[in-house]
């Protein structure tokens, strides 16, 4: 079932299909009237201590703990998150955290949790759209694909989601791309190589070495698009950006190594939905490989690559 989010309180935000209450406001993520919605999670502020061996927990490494329907992260010197699959959530926020990072980690690491303990596919991508063509693309951290999609977004592009893009399917069994907050987080390389106009706004990330990037409002697309592409960017040597189709098989193994915290799937007992998700997209899309030169001077050759696999993607959807 979907929800809307009209009119709604101010600290109650719709982040990538969840209606997420916060206790405390979320400095950094665009408040947004009209955005529909899957499910909640609730908020509150509450103590809680790390878990110890015994207690039912398992460590599973990158301070998460994880148990059958529950999962734990600490984050040292900003705050302690227990989500559980109910929609229940509770902060123990450090003296003096800063709001932006709490922000941050409520809108990725913890909703990514919550999404993997609903049994929704949360991927690790920026999700863009042209002519109702809505393209995905996926890199290693640090590669570029925040960067591209904002220079995209300056293009006339309208950006969907950054960084954690749900997938999930609708009535019809369409997969479908859903909003998350209307920013870009970008260095600050990037937004000396990639120019952005005047009317873009950023905000500098505490301790991340990021700048959070807001493009003008309205720009950002409010409401669910059926996926039509996928694109796997990497680093390459070559001059001029390579872009490639991929089989069936290679984009099911590329959505699959680019979920957002996979490691959870395992460790939740998801991978037979898991992987039953990542075929059934995979059958509906089409698979790109981007093959990327180094630094900033191909960005617009990247750019008119990544609109090449949206008109073929768009013509095989037709």
């Amino acid at each position: 079932m979907v929800f809307s989010s009209a009119l709604i309180p101010a600290c109650q935000y719709v982040v990538s299909g969840v209606l997420l209450t916060s206790p405390r406001p979320l400095d950094l993520v665009p408040a947004d009237q009209d955005t529909p919605f899957l499910c909640r999670l609730t908020g509150q502020e509450a103590p809680l201590s790390l878990p110890l061996p015994g207690d039912g927990w398992q460590d599973i490494g990158l301070a998460m703990w994880v148990r059958p329907g529950a999962v734990f992260l600490s984050v040292h010197g900003l705050a302690r998150f227990l989500v559980t699959q109910d929609g229940g959530l509770s902060l123990d926020v450090e003296p003096g955290a800063d709001q932006g990072m709490l922000s941050h980690y409520l809108c990725g690491h913890v909703l990514g949790a919550f999404l993997h303990l609903r049994g929704l596919l949360p991927l690790h991508a920026s999700c863009l759209v042209r002519d109702g063509v809505a393209v995905a693309i996926a890199a290693e951290r640090g590669t570029g694909k925040s960067t591209l999609g904002a220079a995209l977004s300056a293009r006339g592009w309208r950006p969907l989601a950054d960084d954690v893009v749900l997938l999930a399917p609708d009535g019809d069994g369409r997969m479908m791309a859903w909003p998350g907050p209307a920013r870009f987080r970008l260095s600050s390389l990037s937004l000396a190589g990639i120019s952005l106009p005047p009317s873009y706004q950023d905000y500098p990330l505490a301790e991340s070495g990021k700048r959070t990037v807001w493009p003008p409002p309205g720009h950002w697309l409010n409401h669910p698009v059926p996926l039509s592409a996928m694109i796997d960017m990497t680093a390459g040597g070559e001059e001029i950006p390579r872009l490639e189709r991929l089989s069936l098989t290679q984009t099911v193994a590329v959505l699959h190594s680019h979920v957002f915290r996979r490691r959870l799937i395992a460790r939740l007992g998801a991978s037979h939905d898991f992987a039953r998700q990542c075929l059934s997209l995979a059958a509906q899309i089409q698979g790109f490989r981007l093959v990327r030169p180094a630094g900033f001077d191909g960005l617009d050759a990247l750019i008119s690559a990544v609109g090449d696999a949206a008109e073929l993607a768009g013509q095989s959807s037709s």
